[in-house]
């Protein structure tokens, strides 16, 4: 998978979380199923979620162990950059704690997950 490749996989994918989010607001409550700050978490995540995949996707083409070592440094600085927004909106608003959890779970499985696949293609392709 080419860089380019991914990227219009990536926003396609992103565009079908929104299209289910604002379809599954406008079916149920938003009260019950998002917080107030949805948006502003899923546009953070998103972009968070480009930039590790960019920091991976350079490793990737280095040989040996700098190349492993970039793709677990780009996942380990997602996962350090998400947490600490989680906690800056957990103390910052006052959100569900169970809700807040919930989304930020969901939001950063989902877009972890695309993530791991384009740099296992990318990988597969490259050997």
């Amino acid at each position: 998978m080419t860089l380019k490749r991914f990227l219009v996989y990536y926003f396609l994918y992103g565009f079908g979380i929104v299209l289910l989010s604002i379809g599954l607001k406008s079916f149920l409550s938003a009260d019950e199923l998002f917080i107030s700050n949805y948006w502003l978490l899923f546009t953070y995540l998103f972009f968070l979620t480009l930039i590790a995949f960019f920091v991976s996707y350079i490793g990737a083409g280095k040989e040996g162990q700098i190349g492993a070592m970039a793709i677990m440094g780009g996942l380990v600085f997602k996962f350090l950059f998400a947490l600490s927004f989680f906690v800056f909106l957990r103390f910052k608003t006052e959100e569900d704690l169970m809700l807040l959890g919930l989304n930020f779970i969901i939001l950063y499985f989902l877009l972890t997950v695309f993530e791991v696949v384009g740099l296992l293609r990318i990988l597969r392709l490259r050997k």
